[in-house]
């Protein structure tokens, strides 16, 4: 059986060596390149309305698309042109049992304000999304957890395309 923790899953993006400019913004663009409109439209048939933004971040492009299929909010990227992964927002009640626990011991004094079910061609699992605070001072965490509800690390919060 192959293991979940041995691959990464993320949708994160990679931070060049820490530099004195300032973090890079979304930037919404109207259409993405006709081959992500193409992937895109392959694995969403009957999808009518899609947010697209970009973000440079070093030599990495990062198209991000935000959607809303059957109710759920859904949020795809794609790293220099190619398919990087998907993340439909679950709402908090639906949570599993196991990873609620676990957020209460890994992240004590830190309450649960999101949960993604993240997906790639490889992985699938849960990032749960921890907060304490307002606006900029707050403290974020983001605890990644296997399809089956175990912790399998931590993700640094300031790499996270946030949105939804």
């Amino acid at each position: 059986a192959m293991s979940v923790t041995m691959a990464s899953l993320q949708c994160t993006f990679a931070q060049e060596k820490k530099q004195e400019t300032p973090k890079a913004e979304p930037v919404k663009i109207e259409l993405p390149s006709d081959n992500i409109i193409r992937h895109f439209r392959s694995r969403n048939s009957g999808t009518a309305v899609v947010d697209w933004y970009q973000l440079k971040d070093g030599k990495t492009t990062y198209v991000i698309g935000y959607y809303s299929t059957d109710g759920d909010q859904r949020k795809v990227v794609y790293r220099n042109g190619a398919y990087y992964c998907t993340e439909t927002e679950v709402p908090i009640e639906y949570c599993p049992a196991k990873i609620r626990a676990a957020v209460d011991t890994l992240a004590p004094g830190l309450k649960l304000k999101e949960l993604y079910y993240e997906y790639t061609y490889r992985n699938k699992g849960y990032r749960a999304v921890m907060k304490k605070g307002r606006g900029k001072k707050a403290q974020v965490r983001d605890l990644m957890f296997s399809i089956q509800g175990d912790f399998m690390r931590e993700e640094d919060a300031s790499k996270i395309i946030r949105g939804f």
